[in-house]
C-alpha cells in the first residue's frame, strides 16, 4: 500500500512500530494491542505535532497531509493534526 517495505523498530507486548521511505517521505506506522495504548500513544505525540492516520488500533504518521490522505483511500480511518500544525494543512 504504501510501496515500501517497513523495518521494524520497536516490538513490545502494547505496539509494534516500523517505518519506511518513499518518493512521498517518511512513513511510520504503528500497531496497538489495545485500544488504551492506542489512545495514550496518541495523546503523548500529538502535543509534539505531527500528522496522523488513525484507525482502529493502528497509527501511520507521515511528513505531509497529502500523503496521508493518498492513503486514507486505501486504509480508512481519519485524518487527525497535532498541537504544532494546528490545522495548517501540513
Amino acid at each position: 500500500m504504501l510501496g515500501c517495505t517497513p523495518v521494524i523498530g520497536v516490538v513490545a507486548a502494547e505496539l509494534r512500530q516500523g517505518s519506511c521511505r518513499t518518493d512521498q517521505g517518511e512513513f511510520r506506522m504503528l500497531t496497538f494491542a489495545a485500544d488504551a495504548g492506542q489512545r495514550a500513544w496518541l495523546t503523548e505525540a500529538q502535543a509534539y505535532g505531527g500528522i496522523y492516520l488513525v484507525g482502529s488500533r493502528w497509527v501511520v504518521t507521515a511528513q505531509t497531509r497529502e500523503a496521508l490522505t493518498e492513503l486514507r483511500a486505501t486504509l480508512g480511518g481519519t485524518i487527525q493534526a497535532g498541537a504544532a500544525h494546528g490545522g495548517h494543512g501540513g
